[in-house]
């Protein structure tokens, strides 16, 4: 699986690539993991599109499994000078816990810390979030805080949880996880 996924910077991508975006963004199953979680409309979407084409603080990457757009993954809030930035990611819901994930975030990682040099990376889940919060873990992120009453989902506020990496700890990490997210273990 590990050469079947693929990242694709935004300005490379089709039009018709942009709208399958947008249809994964309104996802149920995305959407209630993210900040907001309001239907997408055309227009919101392309002027995020926009936004994001003309941006020195953000990169989106489309993800791909083979040919078929499948999610996506990029980096917000990039700050050159501290060298940090966050970052946020989705998968269609048709293949979470299919190990995808694990792909994306070792290629999407790679990408981070050698091309855009950054020395840290950091992250906010919900709580209620289990398999967010685990992927993270699993590919060395630090719980660092929680930001209680951060977002409401409903009628009730949820936390966040912060998690970062750093340059240092994927290197280390990167050794371990390898072998088995290459599909060599």
């Amino acid at each position: 699986m590990f050469d079947a996924v693929s990242l694709k910077a935004l300005s490379l991508l089709t039009p018709e690539e942009c709208a399958e975006v947008l249809t994964i963004r309104n996802e149920p199953g995305v959407r209630d993991r993210m900040y907001t979680n309001h239907l997408i409309s055309a227009s919101e979407h392309q002027g995020w599109i926009d936004r994001l084409a003309t941006s020195k603080r953000d990169a989106f990457y489309a993800v791909f499994l083979s040919k078929r757009l499948i999610g996506g993954i990029g980096l917000s809030q990039i700050d050159t000078q501290n060298r940090r930035a966050d970052w946020g990611f989705y998968l269609t819901s048709t293949l979470q816990k299919q190990g995808v994930d694990s792909v994306m975030f070792f290629k999407f990682l790679d990408l981070v810390f050698d091309e855009f040099d950054l020395f840290k990376l950091n992250a906010e889940v919900m709580t209620s979030n289990t398999a967010g919060l685990a992927i993270h873990r699993k590919f060395g992120f630090q719980d660092e805080g929680v930001r209680r009453a951060q977002i409401w989902r409903g009628d009730r506020p949820h936390d966040m949880v912060l998690l970062g990496l750093t340059a240092p700890e994927w290197a280390v990490k990167r050794q371990h996880l390898a072998a088995s997210v290459r599909g060599e273990a």
